[in-house]
């Protein structure tokens, strides 16, 4: 658990750096909890994957694949995805 906290810290000490393009979310974990806190908060808010790729501006495959396979998902298309869903990054980190 130690480490995986520290894998979320990483993320969210990159995710303020500017280069913010260049960020995936790589560690297999993470990205599932990751994928598991958005659906949640989608299921919680009563949103769509079509709701949130228009609001995104992403088609609904690029959520569709976040969602069920999260690996290597760019970290400014999750913090898009908090935006859309009206929840702070860190709260999907």
């Amino acid at each position: 658990m130690h480490q995986l906290a520290e894998t979320i810290e990483e993320q969210e000490r990159l995710a303020k750096r500017e280069d913010i393009e260049s960020i995936t979310v790589d560690d297999n974990a993470v990205a599932k909890a990751v994928a598991a806190r958005i659906r949640w908060v989608m299921h919680e808010r009563g949103v769509s994957q079509a709701e949130v790729s228009d609001r995104v501006g992403v088609s609904p495959a690029v959520i569709s694949r976040i969602l069920k396979n999260p690996g290597r998902s760019r970290v400014d298309t999750i913090r898009k995805i908090a935006k859309a869903l009206d929840v702070e990054l860190r709260d999907i980190l």
